[in-house]
């Protein structure tokens, strides 16, 4: 059993998925985003404070986080502790997942959502299954850990497709 805790660093997102709560549409929503003291320091206090072995540092794709800011609250996290650092900032880039496990992050939360390629376009506008399978599968090669899965009840989901997200999930080596 492994305990790990959720630090939500930033609710903005570029992306429009059509069921998300934090997509770039919701206008009604309230927005935070975290400093890299801020996020450093509650990670410190998960660890220290309140034991944490595992955190997952987990934003919505913000493009004001860059790859080298993630490298740098990364590393210092890892500087004075040995948790296990699992990331889910959505698609970072292949490089960008390289650089971020180079850091020492140890864990890849990305959900495929769906094995079938054309609800997945049609719950995200201008992306594709494809694009987040390879990120997926980059990262297993590089050797992050593997948290991902599909959602159930998507609409216009049928019970083949579930079946398939299975398999898919299988095939991915999922972790958790």
């Amino acid at each position: 059993c492994c305990v790990h805790g959720i630090l939500e660093i930033s609710n903005y997102c570029k992306q429009r998925c059509a069921y998300c709560g934090i997509n770039l549409e919701n206008k009604s929503l309230t927005r935070y985003r975290m400093t890299t003291e801020q996020i450093v320091q509650a990670a410190y206090t998960a660890i220290e404070k309140y034991g944490f072995k595992a955190l997952v540092l987990q934003s919505g794709e913000d493009p004001a986080y860059s790859i080298d800011q993630l490298v740098d609250i990364i590393t210092r996290i890892k500087e004075k502790s040995p948790a296990l650092i699992f990331i889910s900032f959505g698609e970072v880039g292949l490089d960008g997942l390289e650089r971020l496990y180079e850091a020492g992050a140890r864990g890849l939360l990305t959900r495929f959502e769906t094995s079938n390629s054309v609800l997945y376009e049609k719950l995200h506008p201008g992306c594709s299954l494809e694009n987040r399978l390879s990120h997926i599968r980059y990262a297993e090669s590089l050797g992050y850990l593997i948290l991902t899965g599909a959602l159930i009840g998507l609409p216009g989901q049928t019970n083949q497709d579930i079946v398939n997200d299975i398999y898919l999930a299988k095939d991915l080596n999922a972790e958790m």
